[in-house]
Parts: structure tokens; C-alpha cells; sequence
């Protein structure tokens, strides 16, 4: 009957439908599991890659929740060093801002869990020699903002390359610096009048930059990172020792140093410590740099108007 072979064409279209999104599940199962990459050594050494380079690696709730299972991981296997990098240009542009948007849009609790969850493993990773004798390495062979300097910042070891990005640019979307970073900001070598300026404007920092302000701790080339990964897995129990981990990174990269001709903080040291240095408002600040004058001066008060006001208060 015409009926019945109509029915059987229905079958047969239903099932080739079947069988196409059990593929697209299975493809997007795929590409869930390999945002990030673990590799626990015999060597006391993990290895962790994050593994989203289409996305410069930015971080999306899933991956933060496989990353703070892998942190466990990492601990029961006794490994005593962790070497935390990204695949491609990015070590990590930061949180995935389009899902926190579209979990809004939804109405769903999907950008209170992604905080929730990135938060709570930004402060594991900061506790983690603390509490748990682990010792971090970070390398920024790339773009580092935002939820990626949280990943990182509060590494004992903080390698920059020749393709170190470094900025937290989160004034610019009506935030703050997160992520522990308004710890660390104050803190760094250079002053707390650095950091104030690098949390309000946003300031890009190259290699050279990150290592005058105490941002990054070393330098090595892109070319001599597989040289440092040797030299440390050959330290044996001794790669959990600050001291010796240095002097490893210092050996592979040798006399190599930064390019130096884009940096922006030394240039400007004298007049971004009389502009930020003990500033108590944003007005003040605002104030000074008016008074200031230069160049300089002009352009970051352009790009502090261009900013959040309510960012540049809080």
C-alpha cells in the first residue's frame, strides 16, 4: 500500500537523522574533552596545555570544571611541578565573555557558576605550593588577559616570551580586575603605582614590560622552551626547589634577552609614579595626569575616559 511505503521512507529518513546527530554528539563530546590536555609524568613533572586555540584558549564553565578535576588529579599522582601553557597564539585570552552573555540573554545560572567555579580554582592554583608542596610554572608563549592571568599570575615561576601579551583589560567592559589580580597588582617589584595603572588603563605589555614591572619572573625564547622543559625534568627531586628551577630556566635561555623597543614602562616610570603613586580617587588621578601634560599623559586620559567609569571608581 502506498501508505506503508510512505511510512518506510519516513523510517528510513528518521534514522539517517539518528545517525547524524549521534555524530554531532559525539563530535561535540570530542571537542569538550580535548579543551584541555593533562600529561603526568614519571619525573615528578605534569604537564597542562590548555587546548581551545580557536578561541585563543578562553576559558568556558566546562573547561574550568576540568580543569579543577585535573588540579586534583595532579596532586593524588605526587607530581611536584606543574608546567601550565596553551596551545597557539594564546596562553589564555581569558573567560569565554560570549557564553557569560548568552547564559544571561538566557536567564539560566550558568554566568553565577562560571564566576563561582573560576573563582574558586584561581584561588586552588594560588594555595597550591601553599597547601599542597606543588610547584607552578607558568608560560606565556602568547595572549594573556583576564581569566588567563588568574590561571597564572600567582605562579611561583612566570615564564614571557618574544609573543607575551599581557593585559587586564577588564575596565573596558564595565568590570574589575579580577581573578585575585587586585592582590598581586600591589604587590609586584616595580610598585603599587604600576599596578594601579596597569588595572585601570589596561596597558598591553610586551616580554620586556612584564619583566621590569615583576610580572614575569623569566625570559626565554619561543625556540629555547623545549630546552627549559629538559632542563627542569632533568632536575629530578629537586623540581620542586625555586632556586634551582630558576637557574634551569636561566640556562636554557642564556644571554637571549627581550626586545625592548616597544616597552612603555620604563620610558615612563617617573611620570606614572607622579600620576598614580598614592592617588586616592580616580579624580585625583585624572587631576594629575591634566597636569602632567606630556604626551603620554594625554593619551591615558583618553583611554581612561574611553573606560567604565564605574570601573575606573571601583
Amino acid at each position: 500500500p502506498f501508505w506503508l511505503k510512505e511510512q518506510q521512507q519516513l523510517f528510513q529518513v528518521k534514522a539517517v537523522w539518528m545517525k547524524r546527530v549521534t555524530v554531532i554528539a559525539k563530535q561535540m563530546g570530542a571537542a569538550k574533552e580535548s579543551l584541555t590536555r593533562l600529561e603526568l609524568g614519571s619525573d615528578g613533572i605534569a604537564k597542562l596545555v590548555l587546548t581551545r586555540p580557536m578561541k585563543l584558549n578562553s576559558l568556558s564553565l566546562s573547561m574550568i570544571s576540568g580543569l579543577k578535576q585535573q588540579y586534583t588529579d595532579v596532586v593524588r599522582s605526587g607530581a611536584r611541578c606543574i608546567l601550565l601553557s596553551g596551545e597557539g597564539r594564546g596562553f589564555c585570552a581569558g573567560g569565554d565573555v560570549a557564553e557569560v552573555r548568552e547564559g544571561v540573554l538566557a536567564g539560566n545560572t550558568n554566568p553565577a557558576d562560571f564566576f563561582f567555579e573560576e573563582y574558586q580554582l584561581v584561588h586552588e592554583i594560588a594555595t597550591l605550593r601553599q597547601s599542597r608542596g606543588v610547584l607552578q610554572i607558568a608560560v606565556w608563549d602568547g595572549i594573556v588577559m583576564g581569566g588567563g592571568v588568574g590561571l597564572s599570575i600567582h605562579s611561583p615561576i612566570r615564564i614571557a616570551t618574544e609573543n607575551t601579551l599581557f593585559a587586564m583589560p577588564e575596565t573596558a567592559i564595565g568590570f574589575f580586575p579580577d581573578v585575585g589580580v587586585t592582590q598581586a597588582l600591589p604587590n609586584i617589584s616595580a610598585g603599587p603605582h604600576i599596578g594601579t595603572f596597569l588595572g585601570l588603563t589596561g596597558q598591553r605589555l610586551r616580554a620586556a614590560d612584564c619583566l621590569y614591572a615583576g610580572i614575569a619572573t623569566h625570559f626565554c625564547p619561543t625556540a629555547k622552551l623545549a630546552e627549559a622543559e629538559q632542563r627542569l625534568r632533568a632536575l629530578g627531586d629537586g623540581i620542586a626547589d625555586l632556586d634551582r628551577v630558576s637557574a634551569a630556566i636561566c640556562a636554557a635561555a642564556g644571554s637571549d634577552s627581550p626586545d625592548t623597543s616597544k616597552a612603555v614602562l620604563a620610558t615612563n616610570a617617573q611620570a606614572i609614579e607622579q600620576c598614580f603613586s598614592g592617588a586616592t580617587s580616580a579624580e585625583d588621578i585624572v587631576s594629575r595626569l591634566e597636569a602632567q601634560g606630556s604626551e603620554w599623559a594625554t593619551g591615558v586620559l583618553a583611554t581612561l575616559r574611553s573606560m567604565s567609569p564605574t570601573s575606573v571608581k571601583v
